[in-house]
């Protein structure tokens, strides 16, 4: 029994030692940061970034309420700079002034339209293949968000 303890633990030292970080193209792929989270209530919309070559690839996360399963996650990816993160903040905080729909492309067949909804903004997520999400952020929600409060 003893013999089989000592191979059972070499065994599995030895497969720990196989595992490396994550590699893209041969380089390392970072953990993606949190930027803002909407609210603090489950499903709300989380904002990612991770560092990539002198751009960095942000990850907008949601529930869409139109989805067949409730708490099903979708999300948005696109590739840009902390300058154009800006640009889409205030892209869709002027939905709050703004009393027509208007639509922002972010690339990769993926736009974004953000539209007024009582008091907050209703922001539809457009992809070629329609499948299509949305959700609502208020001023306050956008602005956590973004980091920005």
């Amino acid at each position: 029994m003893k013999i089989f303890t000592v191979l059972l633990f070499l065994l599995i030292l030895s497969a720990g030692s196989y595992a490396q970080a994550p590699q893209i193209d041969g380089r390392k792929v970072e953990s993606p940061t949190l930027i803002g989270v909407s609210s603090k209530l489950d499903g709300s919309a989380k904002l990612y970034s991770i560092p990539w070559d002198r751009q960095k690839l942000f990850t907008l996360t949601f529930y869409n309420p139109d989805s067949p399963n409730m708490y099903e996650v979708e999300s948005i990816s696109f590739y840009g700079t902390t300058k154009d993160l800006d640009k889409l903040y205030e892209f869709l905080k002027k939905g709050f002034s703004s009393r027509e729909r208007r639509i922002k492309k972010l690339g990769g067949g993926q736009s974004m339209a953000v539209s007024f909804a009582y008091s907050s903004i209703l922001v539809e997520v457009l992809r070629e293949n329609g499948l299509n999400g949305w959700f609502f952020l208020s001023k306050k929600q956008l602005d956590r968000l973004f980091g920005k409060g």
